[in-house]
């Protein structure tokens, strides 16, 4: 616990010197372009900022926001950040062998929030349905067919199909 509350402390100090970092770049910028469209000479330590200068002309697009705008903008991540560790999911196939056995349980040694998930494991209940049966944490769906592309478009590619067992033996002809 006490790892987590200083590891969350030096990501809020980092996270606020780049933002206040990023507001003084701002606020030169903004000095600049001012003094520009006025006329009147610029400011010594701006007009000896070479980084400045070079970047002005890549710059013009961004908004200049002082230091307690910048810290007023909302970040999808500072909630989370520190806080919740991400869940990863390690996989194998359907009969993985014992070197891969192995390998995923030392994975999952490492990463200890990782979820460990067999695929392509499935049940069927009659003749032509399939259930995926509940491998992961409360998961079930029946597979119809894998299609390559987006949504919209009828025209992709078929990877996999729910195909119904036909005994094909009787049908070929051998010379």
């Amino acid at each position: 616990m006490i790892r987590k509350n200083a590891r969350a402390r030096r990501d809020f100090l980092y996270r606020k010197a780049i933002l206040l970092q990023n507001a003084e770049v701002s606020e030169r910028r903004s000095k600049l372009r001012a003094a520009l469209a006025s006329g009147r000479p610029l400011d010594p330590n701006i007009a000896n900022d070479k980084a400045l200068r070079k970047d002005f002309q890549y710059d013009e697009s961004a908004q200049d926001r002082s230091a307690q705008e910048e810290l007023e903008l909302d970040d999808e991540y500072q909630h989370l950040s520190g806080l919740v560790d991400p869940r990863v999911l390690i996989t194998t196939s359907r009969d993985p062998s014992t070197r891969l056995q192995a390998f995923s349980k030392e994975i999952r040694l490492l990463l200890p929030t990782g979820i460990r998930v067999r695929h392509h494991v499935f049940v069927q209940t009659g003749y032509d349905s399939v259930e995926l049966s509940e491998v992961g944490p409360r998961m079930s769906m029946k597979p119809f067919q894998i299609r390559a592309g987006l949504l919209d478009q009828r025209d992709g590619d078929v990877e996999w199909a729910l195909t119904n067992y036909t005994r094909t033996s009787r049908k070929k002809n051998y010379l």
